[in-house]
């Protein structure tokens, strides 16, 4: 500090730096944060999870409920079924669209009756053990 004439003036050197690293610690994290929503909203888009609702044996024919928990729709293209351990005489059949949030039924036919039944059942984004009991 420097007196001049009983008034007291007061450096400025230093304060341009500062003002400059905050800046760039600003520029940084706002960098980042559109980076991180960026990269949420693709990983949103393309993960489409499926969940069982509901399963259940009739006379034969085994039916999953399973909704569509993701934001597009699901459709034959993108869902396949695979036995695991059945005695089915007809393959796993899925749906032709799920919509976002709604819900459809994968079946089989042609079941044994007292045998569990377990397939998988395959989406876009992950898979899912599909277990029914007929009695």
């Amino acid at each position: 500090m420097k007196f001049i004439k009983g008034v007291v003036k007061v450096s400025m050197k230093g304060i341009a730096e500062v003002i400059g690293i905050i800046m760039i610690l600003m520029i940084t994290l706002s960098l980042s944060s559109l980076t991180y929503m960026y990269v949420g909203n693709v990983y949103a888009q393309y993960t489409r999870p499926i969940e069982v609702v509901d399963s259940y044996c009739m006379d034969g024919k085994v039916t999953f409920v399973i909704r569509n928990g993701g934001d597009v729709d699901l459709n034959a293209n993108s869902l396949s079924c695979r036995p695991i351990s059945q005695t089915c005489t007809s393959s796993c059949t899925v749906p032709s669209n799920i919509a976002p949030g709604a819900a459809g039924a994968v079946t089989a036919t042609g079941c044994t009756l007292g045998r569990a039944h377990t397939w998988k059942l395959i989406g876009p984004s992950n898979g899912i053990d599909l277990y029914a009991s007929c009695l």
